[in-house]
């Protein structure tokens, strides 16, 4: 009951202060900014004039090592934050989420590494376009802008928003550039923080239908590169009502 209440809370806080007040959110165009100065030095003077940004940047990068993209994605990220607030009141309201086949969305979640790979391979070539290029984040019209752009970004973000009513997280999950950037340096994360028993996809599946943008597997193993760290998964392993495991024992204990 308390993550119910917390999480969409804590998101609107991210969506309206972090997001349109304070104007902290985070784009692939820093990411790409960073691994330039990495390889080819330079000036990272600019990022001073937004230190919301630098600070939610530096936090977001130090966090991949431990706990993966799940810190920035799942609960830093204002776009993101509207995105899941969007589903969470379709659902409400009783509009259901298309169910994508499982070989379907295999390929449309490497749409988004294509993406990062062009504009990382056009940031040593023509930066111009990669700036250009990076337009495909909806981030600026959204959350930075407050949606007073011209027609054509105005409705992509809407159209992306739109995505989001049916399939929970679409942009994030299959398109957004900055995301495949934070799952590929999550690699690197030294912490599992997750909880799962040997039971979870062998035999049991209850968890994987609580999992709102399908990072857990048929084998029980989440799939850390897309997981973002909503903690719906935990909630069920703790609840000796709804988790299997834990209902045997619950009942076994009675007798």
């Amino acid at each position: 009951m308390l993550h119910r209440i917390y999480r969409p809370f804590f998101l609107l806080w991210v969506l309206v202060c972090l997001g349109w007040v304070f104007g902290s959110q985070v784009n692939v165009i820093h990411l790409l900014n960073i691994v330039q100065w990495l390889v080819e030095g330079g000036s990272l003077a600019s990022f001073i004039y937004e230190p919301g940004i630098v600070i939610i940047g530096i936090v977001s990068i130090i966090s991949v090592v431990f706990w993966g993209r799940a810190l920035f994605c799942g609960w830093l990220c204002p776009f993101g934050a509207l995105q899941e607030l969007i589903a969470k009141a379709t659902r409400y309201i009783g509009i259901k989420e298309l169910k994508i086949p499982t070989k379907l969305d295999y390929y449309l979640r490497k749409i988004k590494y294509v993406f990062l790979f062009i504009l990382v391979s056009l940031l040593f070539i023509d930066y111009e376009l990669a700036a250009q290029l990076s337009a495909i984040e909806p981030f600026k019209t959204a959350i930075t802008f407050h949606f007073m752009v011209p027609p054509a970004p105005l409705l992509w973000a809407l159209v992306i928003l739109l995505m989001g009513v049916f399939v929970e997280r679409a942009y994030c999950r299959f398109l957004c550039p900055l995301g495949a950037g934070f799952a590929v340096l999550g690699k690197l994360r030294l912490i599992n923080f997750l909880k799962r028993r040997e039971e979870c996809g062998n035999p049991c599946k209850a968890c994987n239908p609580t999992c709102p943008t399908g990072a857990i597997l048929e084998t029980g193993k989440i799939n850390m590169n897309e997981c973002f760290g909503c903690l719906d998964c935990q909630v069920m392993f703790y609840d000796n009502q709804k988790c299997p495991p834990l209902v045997a024992i619950r009942k076994r204990s009675s007798v």
